[in-house]
């Protein structure tokens, strides 16, 4: 598959066969045929989660790390009449996670292809053509059978709760990264379904309705389990891909943490750094969430009378990289480096004054702000008719130019605070920051 992507629209009739094949193996006896592979997989994998049905218990441990034998007289294989019928369910635990998990990779490797390449051929008109049964890509066609793309049906509530139960059970991080993988793929789906021309411009970041319930359901799952607590939270939080959930997450975390919440942006992150928030959750990792106990080293099983935890504290470098992967998530969703790159370039024989008031910035916006927006981004007054743009044009008013005037002043801001760091320890603490912030900025020198 890698060599050898199917991406071409001729051969897609043969992986979408792969998709809705015939499910004959006795595993999928209690499956609905009609819901696919992919569908009956993830069901097959919410019941392993949930149960020990294993029949018998004492075999799985004592053939666990062995490889099952695989010859005539193994009770993995059935002999009816000529031919060998395989039995999954004879397999132990381990080896049944091991080869759903191996199913499950490759048919998320052929979804994540479908849509890259379904981007491609598709660079205008985003939202129509998603929303089309003749046009959208796969992973359209699997979770949104009844035509609603975007909504939260019982598929992704499903997704959520094996993602928020497999990091609470601290399942195999290759693992966890195929359902993070899945779960990206939805979220990417439903913030393009969003995407709508107006006039030939779009808005963004595009954010709306369905983006956020998407990401408010997600946490609202994290939040309702038994297992919930600060390491749950945590480990949701680095699995997931998309950074519009991530920045969400966090800001739901931190809101939890700090009552004063902060605004959700650049200039909130640096109001953190100077009051130094994380210095009051302390080194201390005894009273940290300890790690869920079970008879199964790899897969345990699900506790459903799991008691929440009472109290659930969090270290200063724990907060730390929590705000950091929200303040990474915010400038990946609003392209904080490019437009600071850009802006660098064409200011480079200038002092960058960041330090304007309001009246100044708002009289400027139209003379001087528009002069600093990236290449990429197109200021347009009438639709534009060139299909081979992605986007037609990105809808820019003065508010805009004003909220990304602003992250840059508050960026450069962020950057004095970091060179404050006196010692070793603190640097260390930062040091994600520093290299991510060198990134953006190549003058940064701490």
């Amino acid at each position: 598959m890698e060599r050898f992507p199917p991406c071409q629209w001729d051969l897609r009739p043969a992986y979408h066969d792969i998709v809705y094949g015939h499910l004959d193996a006795p595993c999928f006896a209690k499956c609905d045929p009609k819901e696919g592979l992919l569908k009956n997989t993830l069901y097959l994998l919410e019941h392993l989660i949930e149960n020990d049905d294993q029949p018998n218990g004492a075999t799985e441990r004592a053939t666990r790390g062995r490889k099952p034998n695989t010859g005539p007289s193994s009770s993995s294989w059935r002999i009816g009449g000529q031919r060998q019928s395989y039995d999954f369910e004879q397999l132990p635990r381990e080896e049944r996670f091991k080869r759903l998990f191996m199913v499950l990779e490759l048919l998320v490797k052929l979804l994540e292809m479908d849509l890259a390449m379904w981007i491609l051929r598709n660079p205008s008109k985003t939202q129509q053509n998603l929303c089309s049964r003749s046009h959208c890509p796969l992973i359209v066609q699997l979770v949104w059978l009844d035509g609603n793309c975007g909504n939260v049906n019982l598929f992704i509530r499903k997704l959520f709760q094996t993602f928020v139960n497999m990091n609470a059970l601290e399942y195999p991080e290759p693992d966890i990264a195929i359902i993070s993988r899945l779960l990206n793929l939805v979220s990417v789906a439903v913030n393009l379904s969003e995407f709508q021309d107006n006039d030939g411009m779009i808005e963004y970041p595009c954010l709306k309705e369905n983006s956020m319930y998407f990401a408010k359901q997600l946490w609202s799952t994290i939040e309702k389990s038994a297992y919930f607590c600060m390491r749950l939270c945590l480990a949701s939080i680095r699995h997931v891909r998309t950074p519009y959930l991530i920045h969400f997450l966090v800001n739901e975390l931190i809101r939890k943490l700090n009552p004063h919440l902060h605004p959700p942006n650049v200039r909130g992150v640096f109001q953190q750094l100077l009051e130094r928030k994380w210095v009051a959750y302390g080194t201390d990792t005894t009273s940290v969430d300890t790690h869920p106990s079970s008879t199964h080293a790899c897969y345990p099983v699900l506790n459903h009378n799991q008691k929440r935890a009472i109290n659930s504290d969090i270290t200063s470098d724990q907060y730390v990289d929590l705000l950091y992967r929200g303040f990474r998530a915010y400038c990946d969703m609003h392209a904080i480096a490019a437009y600071f790159r850009e802006f660098a370039n064409q200011q480079e024989s200038e002092d960058v004054d960041m330090g304007s008031d309001e009246e100044t910035a708002m009289e400027q916006a139209q003379q001087e702000g528009l002069e600093s927006i990236p290449r990429d981004i197109r200021i347009v007054s009438q639709p534009v008719t060139d299909d081979r743009m992605v986007f037609h044009g990105i809808n820019i008013t003065t508010e805009t130019l004003l909220e990304y005037r602003e992250n840059l002043k508050y960026l450069l801001l962020i950057e004095e605070q970091l060179k404050k760091l006196q010692t070793m320890e603190e640097r260390q603490l930062f040091h994600k920051w520093i290299s991510f912030l060198s990134s953006i900025d190549p003058l940064l020198v701490i």
